[in-house]
């Protein structure tokens, strides 16, 4: 967030000072609350589901907040970063927005129950914070700060190798119970995004 902000200020954007704060503390809030949803498992009682709830429904508005300062100049941060770069940024959003939305559901105690005994769909929150929102940001801001000394092509066929890996490793991880042998797809997946991975640290 605090990386956005300073390149819309670099480049002379114009955007609500107050309500960028304003998400910011809704964040900060709401992330002390929901660490009460990293204690679920150990059934310390119904007020902590809803401490965690509290948390997410604030960071759900927290979010909110963003998209508001972020809106009025969408068209002018669309024009000025690389077109790759900007989907990789979308990708982020999608994933924070999923896993906000996942963090309220875990807030009920018979979702954190399935969860805690479904050790894959931990997983998938992981992967959706690591990969989706943190992973896929930091190759974004390196592409707009043109840190990456790629053609567009190859940072394209670089975006499709982690994006369908990605997207097909999530996939297999919630719908595991329907696959016969679903360690081959995620060893397929998990190629796919180390390759894509690891062809960013070579440069042309």
């Amino acid at each position: 967030m605090s990386l956005l902000f300073y390149y819309l200020e670099q480049r002379g954007f114009s955007f609500h000072a107050q309500t960028a704060v304003l998400s910011f503390r809704l964040l900060v809030a709401g992330t002390i609350l929901t660490y009460a949803l990293s204690v679920l498992w150990t059934s310390p009682g119904v007020w902590v589901n809803i401490t965690g709830g509290i948390g997410a429904i604030i960071q759900l508005a927290s979010l909110y907040y963003f998209w508001r300062t972020l809106q009025p100049v969408l068209p002018q941060l669309k024009e000025s970063v690389p077109r790759l770069s900007y989907y990789f940024l979308y990708c982020v959003w999608l994933a924070y927005l999923l896993k906000l939305l996942l963090q309220l559901l875990s807030a009920w105690p018979a979702i954190a129950l399935l969860a805690y005994g479904n050790r894959s769909y931990i997983i998938v929150y992981l992967h959706l914070v690591l990969i989706g929102v943190v992973t896929f940001f930091l190759i974004a801001w390196y592409m707009i700060t043109n840190r990456l000394g790629f053609t567009k092509t190859s940072l394209a066929a670089i975006y499709v190798a982690i994006t369908i890996g990605f997207v097909v490793l999530e996939g297999v991880l919630i719908s595991m119970p329907l696959f016969n042998h679903p360690e081959y797809l995620l060893f397929l997946s998990s190629v796919f995004i180390t390759a894509g991975f690891v062809a960013l640290l070579f440069k042309k």
